[in-house]
């Protein structure tokens, strides 16, 4: 009796000569792995055939989701640690006021800076009157020119001492 040949699909190939297909490219794979792969359901079999499009397919998704070359699963979780540890550590140094937050840091500076400006612009409009009453009273040009400085220096120093909220305390006498 004649045994009828079945139809004999191209990518439907053994164990081992799917195992050679990987090897070429690249992959290392015994056929006793590719036994191992096939019970696990990690390569598409059809009877005892390995289909090898699918099988391509499984495996490469796999790889692919897998840690990065050259990387364990215990490096991998120390890597997660170390930056739990680094949370943690910054978590910290917020909680115990080390650490601000930079809007708010920015937001504090512009407001500072803009306390600053019209302080400084405010100046002559305070102390113009002032110094030209000054200046008309003073007997002689160099006794004049010295009241113009100590008013301006007596006006700056009123100035950056408000800004320290201090603008009620004695001179600070390192401004003098």
């Amino acid at each position: 009796m004649k045994r009828l040949r079945k139809s004999h699909d191209p990518n439907l190939i053994t164990k081992a000569a799917f195992a050679r297909h990987r090897t070429n490219l690249g992959h290392r794979l015994t056929r006793q792995r590719v036994q191992a792969l096939a019970r696990e359901g990690k390569i598409t079999m059809v009877g005892n055939r390995v289909d090898k499009a699918a099988s391509d397919a499984l495996l490469d998704a796999q790889k692919a989701a897998q840690i990065p070359k050259g990387e364990t699963i215990t490096a991998a979780r120390r890597n997660v640690e170390i930056y739990a540890a680094h949370m943690a550590r910054l978590d910290y140094e917020e909680r115990i006021g080390n650490l601000v937050n930079a809007a708010d840091a920015k937001a504090a500076q512009f407001k500072t800076a803009r306390i600053v400006r019209d302080a400084l612009l405010n100046l002559p409009d305070r102390v113009n009157g002032v110094i030209v009453s000054a200046i008309l009273a003073a007997q002689g040009e160099r006794e004049a020119l010295e009241t113009s400085h100590r008013m301006w220096k007596q006006a700056i120093e009123e100035a950056l001492r408000s800004l320290n909220g201090n603008s009620n305390h004695a001179r600070d006498p390192r401004l003098s």
